[in-house]
């Protein structure tokens, strides 16, 4: 019969099973499809959800960079505000008096500082009241000739611009605007704070801060320019603070149709359908909004579901021509197997069983399993390791439900001698001569070492588990105690032998003593619980399980440790912060009982304070943050207690190393300053330790203390000997008067210099010019 029609033969006389098979094979293809189906639309969602994400993220990033600008406009605001100098003048109607000219110098020095330090103010002056009068880091004018010498783009109209200056304004943002004289059209905003500042209706002046707008701006040209998203800053008065210029604000953008409470939702703008994102500034009454067209990133969702769709009917189509082509082409062994059965009259064709090729495929292989003592001669020669995984079950308490498990323990003629059981546990920690070899040698060989042993006094059943040894102790029915001291004494003769022939440590845990074969699970979780504790050590030891020990379950590291092991490594201390961690491992590892799992969170907690102090003294430098990185990586990688405190204190020393040199160095350098500021300024009367600790930034008290400890002298000391130095020389060498050298020397009194002079040199300068010249 030719070869089609035999396969339509045997499709008709048994369609039943071909069927079953193209059935099965179209069910397992529609599953994957409609897996692939479930896969794209979680996909989908996703997709959609890190979307409104990322973009969310845009806007939280535009939010802390404007906010911490408009943070620092206020700060520096209340300093102004705040500040000696400008409490002196607001209340004087005269500008032209000695000290309130002093003042103003002063003021304008102070906000050159200022300028230079605050890179998010573009301009700022401060407008007396009183006075009339308008001060900025360059100059100080009348409104009227301050704006003629400017000829600021910023200030357009001057009405408009007076006007502003001199209304009143409890800390404000102004949108400011006009027209510059090429004609374009120049926007920025203005932060106008009037003093004093718990003014009431009366206010004496304005602060005004011109915000520099180039570094917001940039983060939202940035956030649009990768789609055409609109991104900006709306005030309360519906003015776009921030923003592109030619953008129309919508009717359904206006401030007070955004809900505060819902930072998303979709509007129809233009007619078409927008994502927006809006989040409401911290510092003021602003919204920050990122409108995006919902049609950016749906075309590619709708090209993705296209793609899906057309990919999941022609896999469909494709499945069930192939479900039936493979079908077919599998049915052709299946019908060879029932021709060689009927051909070898294992059956007869018609028999009562066949109504079907399984049914007769399964009655032949019935027969067949009488070779099962073949078998049995197989399994018996793979006894060893099927006795192995029997003990691992019975460890983990998986066959003590078992119908057969009597049978089991018959077959591995495991005979129980009482009710009592314990489990010892031998973990390997080194293995200084087999280093070479193969692991599982060394771990037969000890097994080997451990029944021998053990099986002198106690029936012992030994397992290999991964890196484990694993005992199953079975005492005499004569034990009614807890066997545990008899184990210890036992496995110390266990850990001489190995130690003895192989030079290998071991690790190992002994469990409590139980009464009854279903608790061979409990003792078996003491004992690897016992060995996962030991083993953070790294030493050979022997450890039984103490039901009545007082276990901790919490380590020792309270917060303010933390702290005072940042504070004194960043003070260069390295003896304070190694002694702080000895303290820690002392309390965690010596006298409390922690298991494993705590031993990690606390090592990790000790690694994220030193990821903290890392980060804050090698924050600004990539190369040492990312050598001490790997230090830190290294160190969680080691699996020994000791080790990890070993790494930690050397790391700590090196921290406190470097800190200490640079300080050195830096205590140098601002010695030296000091001096060179001294020598260049003594002629000044004025010259002191305010103003030089004006100069430097620093305060009085600490600059004195500091030069004290850098040089065995006062300040004040210092000074008389340069500006003694500097008199010698005129009294040798010129005919001055005595009040003039003075003078020149930096005395405001000739008393004063003839008083010091004596003191040092004995004489009065008068006799020290007749002695010398």
């Amino acid at each position: 019969m030719h070869y089609m029609d035999k396969i339509i033969f045997c499709s008709k006389k048994h369609s039943k099973v071909l069927f079953s098979w193209i059935l099965s094979y179209l069910i397992v293809i529609i599953s994957i499809l409609v897996v692939s189906s479930l896969i794209y639309f979680i996909s989908s969602s996703i997709i959609h959800r890190n979307i409104n994400r990322v973009n969310q993220g845009y806007l939280e990033q535009m939010k802390l960079i404007t906010d911490n600008q408009m943070k620092q406009v206020k700060q520096l605001t209340s300093r102004i505000a705040l500040s000696s100098d400008l409490t002196t003048i607001m209340y004087e109607k005269s500008s032209k008096r000695l000290n309130i000219i002093y003042t103003k110098i002063q003021m304008i020095k102070d906000f050159k500082g200022y300028m230079a330090t605050n890179a998010c103010i573009e301009h700022f002056y401060v407008y007396f009241r009183n006075s009339n009068q308008i001060i900025d880091w360059e100059t100080t004018a009348a409104p009227d000739i301050y704006y003629g010498i400017k000829e600021w783009e910023y200030f357009g109209d001057f009405d408009k611009w007076k006007k502003i200056i001199t209304g009143g304004y409890n800390g404000r943002f102004i949108p400011y605007s006009h027209i510059k004289k090429d004609g374009a059209v120049l926007k920025s905003v203005v932060y106008i704070q009037s003093f004093p500042l718990a003014w009431n209706n009366e206010f004496l002046g304005n602060i005004v801060m011109i915000i520099n707008k180039d570094n917001i701006m940039s983060v939202i040209e940035k956030m649009e320019q990768s789609s055409n998203r609109h991104v900006f800053v709306l005030d309360s008065n519906n003015d776009i603070v921030f923003g592109k210029k030619d953008f129309v604000l919508p009717h359904v953008l206006k401030y007070e149709n955004l809900n505060d409470a819902d930072p998303f939702s979709k509007m129809e703008i233009n007619g078409e359908e927008y994502a927006v994102y809006k989040i409401k500034s911290n510092i003021n009454s602003w919204k920050y909004i990122m409108a995006v067209p919902i049609s950016s990133y749906m075309e590619q969702l709708n090209y993705v579901k296209k793609f899906t769709i057309t990919v999941f009917l022609i896999c469909l189509a494709v499945g069930i021509c192939f479900a039936i082509l493979f079908a077919r082409k599998n049915y052709v062994p299946l019908n060879e197997i029932v021709n060689l059965i009927k051909k070898n009259g294992i059956f007869s064709a018609s028999s009562d069983v066949f109504k079907n090729e399984y049914i007769l495929v399964k009655n032949s292989i019935g027969k067949i399993i009488s070779e099962k003592s073949n078998i049995a001669k197989k399994l018996e020669n793979q006894k060893e390791i099927i006795l192995n995984s029997f003990l691992i079950r019975l460890f983990k308490g998986r066959l003590l439900s078992s119908l057969k498990f009597e049978e089991n323990l018959k077959y591995y003629n495991i005979s129980l001698e009482s009710n009592g059981f314990a489990v010892v546990i031998f973990q390997i920690i080194s293995q200084n001569r087999f280093q070479n070899d193969s692991f599982t040698v060394l771990q037969i060989s000890i097994k080997n070492i451990v029944n021998d042993i053990i099986n002198c006094k106690f029936k012992a059943y030994t397992a290999i588990e991964d890196e484990n040894i694993v005992s199953l102790i079975n005492p005499q029915s004569r034990y009614k105690k807890d066997i545990s001291s008899e184990l210890f004494s036992i496995c110390l003769d266990i850990q001489a032998a190995v130690s003895e022939h192989y030079n290998t440590d071991l690790v190992i845990a002994i469990s409590s003593t139980y009464q009854n074969m279903c608790e061979i699970s409990v003792a078996y979780s003491e004992a690897v619980s016992k060995v996962e504790e030991i083993a953070l050590y790294g030493k050979s030891q022997i450890v039984k399980h103490d039901k009545t020990a007082i276990r901790s379950y919490n380590f020792y590291y309270p917060f303010n440790l933390q702290q005072q092991i940042i504070n004194e490594v960043k003070m260069g201390n390295y003896h304070n912060a190694s002694r702080i961690i000895d303290e820690i491992f002392e309390k965690n590892f010596n006298k409390m009982e922690i298991t494993k799992k705590l031993a990690v969170c606390l090592i990790f907690n000790v690694a994220g304070t030193m990821i903290k102090i890392v980060n804050d003294i090698y924050g600004e430098n990539e190369k040492d943050f990312t050598d001490n990185m790997n230090k830190i990586n290294s160190m969680l990688s080691i699996g020994n207690i000791y080790k990890i405190k070993d790494n930690l204190t050397e790391m700590i020393k090196d921290t406190c190393r470097s800190i200490n040199e640079k300080k050195t160095k830096h205590n140098t350098q601002l010695n030296n300053s000091i001096k060179n500021y001294i020598n260049e300024n003594f002629s000044d009367s004025s010259l002191n330790i305010s103003m030089i600790a004006s100069h430097f930034g620093m305060n009085g008290s600490y600059v004195a203390r500091f030069f004290r400890t850098q040089n065995n002298c006062t300040i004040n000391d210092y000074i008389n000997e340069v500006r003694l130095k500097y008199s010698y020389n005129i009294l040798k060498n010129s005919d001055l008067s005595i009040k003039k050298i003075a003078g020149k020397s930096g005395y405001s009194s000739i008393v004063t210099y003839i008083r010091i002079f004596k003191k040092n040199q004995g004489m009065t300068p008068g006799e020290y010019r007749k002695i010398y010249s």
